[in-house]
This record gives structure tokens, C-alpha cells and sequence, in this order.
């Protein structure tokens, strides 16, 4: 079992330079647009559930161009299970398995995966964001102990997508 937290960082070309220092392993870069969506006729809360069709611009990770996950987040879980998990090689293959849902809405990030003492850390820039780094680790202290060596202080109660859609529907009004 592993846990996921992000924090707010400085600049990812800070951070980078820490990780080095660190002596993290830079695994490369990524680039992908997520497009979020909500069931017909309801709402996700994106921190216990969440279907995202994910199209990889750049990716290190083996799989094809685009990959529709449905994660799920039980009473005690650390992190969401992947209920549904299918790989296409265009959008529209995806269409059938969307059918029941519509689009919340549509974010991109860039970013660089690092690896340091068991845990993977992400240094990202997301849309609508400050930069951040995710980091997925044994346990919570373990994260909490990269962030430190970090210098994070702003920790994400949420995570991305209900960030986002949070903030979008703030702006909104």
C-alpha cells in the first residue's frame, strides 16, 4: 500500500535541482490532457471518484496514446482502486465505454518523474495551478519527509481534478 500527497512547490526548476541534490533518479518527461467527466444526471466528488480519458502527448510509461480510467475511493483507502482501466489508440475508440457520462472538464500538464528511496515524485505543471510535486510513497510520514526536504509547505487537501473544479467554479461566479 502507498499513499499519494501533493504540495504547491516554488518552480519546478527549484525543485529539480533539489531532487539532483538529493540524488533522485530522473526518469523523464511526461505531457498528457485530461479530459474529466461526471455521470449524466449527477457529480462526481473527483476526491472519492473519478473517469478521465488521459491522451499522452509525451510518456515514458508503456501503454498506448490514450488510456480511460475510472478510479473509486473506499472508507479506508489510502488511495482510489482502479475499477476500469482500457487503452485506445484515438479518442473516439473511447466513446462506447463514455457513453453515461458528459464532460466536466479538460486540463493538460507537463512534468518530470523522479525516483528517490522507494517513492515516486512528479514535478508538474498543471493548468489552472501553481507548479506542484506529487509524491507517492510507502507511507504518509515518508511523503511528508520528502515535502520537508523540499520545502513544501502549502499541502493540497484535494486532489487534482477536485482542485481544478473547485477553483473553476469559483471563477465562475
Amino acid at each position: 500500500m502507498s499513499v499519494e500527497v501533493r504540495a504547491v512547490i516554488e518552480s519546478p526548476e527549484y525543485t529539480h535541482t533539489q531532487l539532483v541534490a538529493l540524488g533522485a533518479v530522473n526518469n523523464g518527461a511526461y505531457a498528457f490532457t485530461d479530459i474529466l467527466y461526471h455521470p449524466i444526471g449527477g457529480v462526481y466528488d473527483f476526491n472519492t471518484e473519478c473517469v478521465r480519458l488521459r491522451m499522452y502527448t509525451r510518456s515514458n510509461w508503456v501503454h498506448k496514446p490514450v488510456v480511460l480510467t475510472h478510479k473509486r475511493k473506499g472508507i479506508a483507502d489510502a488511495r482510489a482502486a482502479t475499477i476500469k482501466q482500457l487503452e485506445f489508440d484515438i479518442p473516439q475508440e473511447a466513446c462506447e465505454e463514455l457513453k453515461g457520462h458528459m464532460e466536466a472538464f479538460t486540463v493538460s500538464r507537463t512534468g518530470m518523474e523522479y525516483a528517490w528511496q522507494g517513492a515516486r515524485i512528479f514535478v508538474e505543471k498543471i493548468e489552472h495551478l501553481l507548479p506542484t510535486v506529487e509524491i507517492i510513497a510507502p507511507t504518509q510520514q515518508e511523503g511528508e519527509q520528502i515535502f520537508d526536504l523540499l520545502g513544501c509547505t502549502q499541502v493540497l487537501g484535494d486532489n487534482v481534478p477536485a482542485f481544478i473544479e473547485k477553483m473553476l467554479k469559483t471563477r465562475s461566479r
